[in-house]
């Protein structure tokens, strides 16, 4: 097993984010330069999905991710944070 992937959410993925767009917000943009994939490719709910040359991967959000998620969308004031992701591949692998 390969250890968590770290995503950071920096002022500027937050600055970039739009609220209630799973596609752009900002743990969305700071996933998609982790991952390589363009902006718009990546989807953020529970879960962080995102393109892979092997199919499609997914990582659980965290709690702490999810409150951020949720502060940005209802217009609070956020502050950068990172966390750790695990990635699964489409057969349950996992290939962070």
């Amino acid at each position: 097993m390969n250890p968590p992937s770290v995503i950071r959410a920096t002022a500027d993925h937050i600055a970039r984010g739009k609220r209630h767009d799973a596609f752009l917000c900002p743990i969305a943009l700071a996933a998609c330069e982790q991952t390589g994939c363009e902006p718009g490719d990546l989807v953020v709910g529970d879960y962080i999905i995102a393109p892979s040359r092997a199919g499609d991967i997914s990582g659980h959000l965290p709690a702490s991710a999810c409150s951020f998620e949720r502060d940005f969308d209802d217009g609070l004031p956020v502050e950068p944070f990172e966390f750790a992701v695990e990635w699964i591949g489409q057969d349950g692998v996992d290939v962070s």
